[in-house]
């Protein structure tokens, strides 16, 4: 009898622990934590439409490339002269769109939650940039890119973006399908320095 076909495949970062101490200290230099608690929605519209959209979400949409603004857990990113990303509490994420709909009617623009399509991991701790340099070419030095700064870049073979919330800080966004291969990559980049894999 032939066996079963398998459905599903195991998980990629399920090889990895999802905790790993530096081999001499036992210390954990880098800590990787997903953020599935955050909404994300999608903003394109004409230069004038960010004040209304501004006005409902909170905070300024940021006016100067790859910059982000934040006002608590919210978050502007700028993506391209007429494209935004917003980051919100995921509970926020349904009344934002309402009240933005609402008030932008009869207009031309586009506001769509992504959320489903998205996954958010957070990575803090001394080495961080140099655990990033290994797999993304953007120029991580703290001159370069400080905080407030986000670019779309890729991290090895995997198209995200990169958010800098303060010097040994920084959020990636990827798309779902590649979320276990990130988990996977970030997991083996941070072995020399020990990590922790924090989820919610």
């Amino acid at each position: 009898m032939a066996p079963p076909l398998q459905t599903r495949l195991e998980p990629q970062s399920a090889h990895w622990p999802d905790q790993q101490p530096h081999p001499s200290t036992g210390a954990y230099g880098i800590t990787i934590t997903a953020r599935d608690e955050l909404g994300i929605v999608n903003f394109r519209g004409a230069s004038e439409q960010t004040l209304p959209i501004a006005k409902c979400f909170g905070t300024a949409l940021p006016a100067t490339p790859n910059q982000f603004t934040v006002a608590g857990e919210r978050m502007a990113l700028w993506l391209s002269p007429d494209e935004y990303l917003l980051l919100l509490a995921d509970a926020d994420e349904a009344e934002f769109s309402r009240s933005a709909h609402a008030l932008m009617k009869g207009q031309f623009f586009a506001l769509n939650t992504v959320s489903d399509a998205f996954r958010i991991y957070e990575v803090t701790g001394d080495k961080v940039r140099q655990m990033l340099a290994k797999g993304i070419s953007l120029d991580l030095h703290p001159v370069s890119f400080k905080p407030l700064c986000c670019a779309q870049t890729s991290l090895s073979h995997a198209a995200v973006t990169l958010i800098c919330m303060a010097d040994n800080r920084f959020r990636l966004i990827c798309r779902t399908s590649f979320s276990d291969y990130l988990e996977s990559w970030l997991k083996d980049a941070s072995i020399e320095f020990g990590y922790q894999l924090v989820r919610p």
